[in-house]
């Protein structure tokens, strides 16, 4: 593996004895764990946090991540960087008018000195308000873009929105032969976590999206989103259904490393059990040294309306 410290590569000067990434989406970032020997040749770059650090191997790339914390151990270092800058974490409440999508989320890159996108949501989608409420400025976009159907993904030094259906029929980056009785594998399904539909109401509007695959008549109903028209309180009912309903099944994969395993890719499973069909990557911890990943899949959801 290469290990990439401020642009240079610094991988023949340091003892790499564990690396451990993290790849995933949502409310949490990427993140790194590295465990150095030649604590004196390291410390004499006089890393400081915020500094830049990236791995590559096999053409997996981690992106630019930032050391915020450098732990001393026994003549080692462990060094711990994540894809969010220090800054990104402060919390802060405000009210936010007249802005798409595109721009709220361009403002709360533009607060962490990072870089934005959008990808398969509508950025010109306007609200006419929104309530920051002691929130950082990830986690206030990640809330709202929920409701869209999308999750937040923070790698490369950007933030960027990434649509679930858009994610789900995107070609597939593996095909894999599964028995979910076997080693390395778990298969879980959530029986009481699908629903059948969901309302979104407000005194100002009504909407309602519902699964046709499922039976049970399970509805939920929120009235803690500010939809102003009907079609915004289907939109949203639409991407929180979609958001609830994908978390119903999951299923864990320990492999042999793999760099087509980064969140929100494609993966279609061949099983004889359940677990057949297609899936989206939840969540990876890929450990370089040792070439070993572990995944987490959710299952696609292709059956709102």
């Amino acid at each position: 593996m290469q290990l990439i410290y401020e642009n240079v590569d610094i991988t023949a000067r340091v003892d790499i004895v564990s690396a451990l990434t993290r790849d995933t989406a949502g409310k949490r970032c990427d993140g790194m764990e590295l465990t150095l020997e030649e604590a004196a040749t390291w410390m004499s770059w006089g890393p400081q946090e915020g500094d830049r650090l990236r791995a590559v191997l096999d053409g997996y790339d981690t992106g630019e991540m930032y050391i915020n914390t450098i732990l001393p151990e026994e003549g080692r270092y462990r060094v711990f960087a994540s894809s969010m800058p220090k800054l990104a974490g402060g919390r802060r409440s405000a009210g936010y008018e007249k802005l798409t999508l595109g721009e709220l989320a361009a403002l709360m890159a533009a607060e962490c000195g990072m870089g934005s996108g959008l990808y398969g949501v509508d950025g010109k989608a306007e609200y006419k308000y929104l309530l920051r409420e002691n929130e950082s400025a990830p986690a206030f976009l990640s809330r709202i873009l929920e409701r869209e159907g999308a999750v937040l993904k923070i790698s490369g030094g950007a933030m960027k929105g990434i649509g679930i259906e858009y994610a789900q029929k995107r070609q597939a980056v593996r095909t894999l032969s599964l028995d979910t009785d076997g080693s390395g594998v778990k298969y879980i399904r959530h029986e009481r976590r699908r629903l059948a539909g969901l309302t979104v109401v407000t005194p100002y509007a009504r909407g309602s999206a519902a699964d046709r695959t499922e039976k049970r008549p399970l509805w939920a109903v929120r009235s803690d989103i500010p939809a102003q028209t009907a079609a915004e309180a289907g939109r949203y009912a639409r991407g929180l259904l979609m958001m609830n309903n994908r978390q119903a099944e999951e299923i864990t994969v320990q492999m042999e490393f793999d760099p087509a395993m980064t969140a929100l890719e494609r993966v279609d499973i061949l099983s004889t059990g359940d677990a057949g069909g297609r899936w989206l990557v939840e969540d990876v911890e890929h450990d370089l040294k040792a070439r070993r990943s572990r995944v987490k899949l959710l299952r696609c959801v292709e059956s709102i309306w």
